[in-house]
């Protein structure tokens, strides 16, 4: 990774990050694979009247690349401070090798079938590539008000890919608000009323 903070204004702050990271033989939880060959070693292996299964393995490779960048002003507002922020995360996950284990080949076993929990599309798309937060707060000595617009892209649903392609849903980006006031005592306690989602915002049907 590698990335910096510059102050190009008194109280404005920028940051930059870029990561990227490489995972040999990551280890995950495996698509359900079954068949008359897999049903033949789990019997071998003692394993009676099960038809499927998933399991454990380091049987790829994956690559992660992103970029996080924020932006912080604070400023005097009346008799209080005004704290105004922003936070952009972008985030792509990419699957560079897949392999088999010696004891599955020939049996036709897919370990991570794009279409099905645990599988390529849920891997490099199941999550937003793109994540971004816009905040301000005002406080002063006691009072404290604070508004949050959270914004996240797009991201694609296997979860029901039992039918294969048919099944794959693609989800629009959405954006939900926050708002909460404070008023603090003078001993310190904090006493807030707020909403989550206050536009009650759901996913894609």
């Amino acid at each position: 990774s590698a990335g910096f903070a510059v102050t190009p204004a008194e109280r404005l702050t920028f940051t930059a990050e870029y990561f990227f990271i490489a995972i040999d033989d990551r280890i995950l939880l495996s698509s359900e694979v079954g068949g008359d060959e897999i049903v033949e070693i789990l019997e071998g292996a003692g394993v009676e009247g099960v038809q499927a299964a998933r399991f454990f393995t380091n049987g790829l490779d994956t690559e992660t690349r992103g970029i996080d960048l924020t932006a912080r002003y604070l400023m005097p507002a009346g008799p209080g401070t005004l704290d105004l922020s922003a936070i952009y995360n972008w985030t792509e996950n990419e699957v560079t090798e897949t392999r088999i284990p010696p004891e599955l080949e020939g049996t036709g076993a897919v370990l991570f079938s794009p279409f099905l929990e645990g599988g390529l599309i849920e891997l490099e798309k199941g999550r937003p590539e793109w994540r971004s937060t816009f905040e301000g707060v005002w406080s002063d000595e006691h009072l404290s008000f604070l508004g949050r617009l959270s914004l996240c892209g797009p991201f694609t649903s296997v979860l029901l890919g039992i039918c294969g392609e048919a099944c794959v849903q693609e989800y629009d980006s959405k954006t939900l608000l926050d708002l909460e006031a404070g008023y603090r005592f003078n001993d310190g306690f904090l006493l807030a009323l707020g909403a989550r989602n206050l536009l009650d915002e759901f996913p894609d049907r």
